[in-house]
């Protein structure tokens, strides 16, 4: 068999929110996914609820299809924020602290994101 009998790219045609929300219909809306350095865990439905929640407030503040910065620590919080950002339509655009202040700024500039 072929690869091109096994993969129809047609499939893979959504967004990664949708991915996250076909993931919580096969596996299970409750199946723990993610645990935060408190050890606090999150189910499918919590990370959905959560990115929710916080993207209608981003949502309130940027435009669809803006690239909105994320500087964060590696936490649970990231990925709230990522799959937010996702489900509104805004692009994450993650920005590592450790690139250092100097690479940042021509960085944020060149990707025009705000930082008022």
């Amino acid at each position: 068999m072929h690869l091109s009998e096994l993969f129809d790219p047609r499939a893979a045609e959504r967004t990664v929110f949708q991915a996250l929300l076909d993931a919580r219909a096969r596996y299970g809306a409750k199946k723990m996914i993610l645990e935060d350095q408190d050890r606090n865990p999150l189910s499918y439905t919590d990370l959905v609820r959560a990115a929710f929640a916080l993207g209608r407030k981003i949502a309130a503040i940027t435009q669809p299809g803006e690239r909105v910065g994320v500087m964060l620590p590696a936490s649970s919080a990231v990925v709230v924020t990522f799959f937010a950002l996702h489900a509104f339509g805004r692009i994450p655009t993650m920005l590592n602290f450790t690139s250092g202040i100097r690479n940042l700024r021509p960085l944020v500039s060149w990707l025009g994101l705000n930082t008022s």
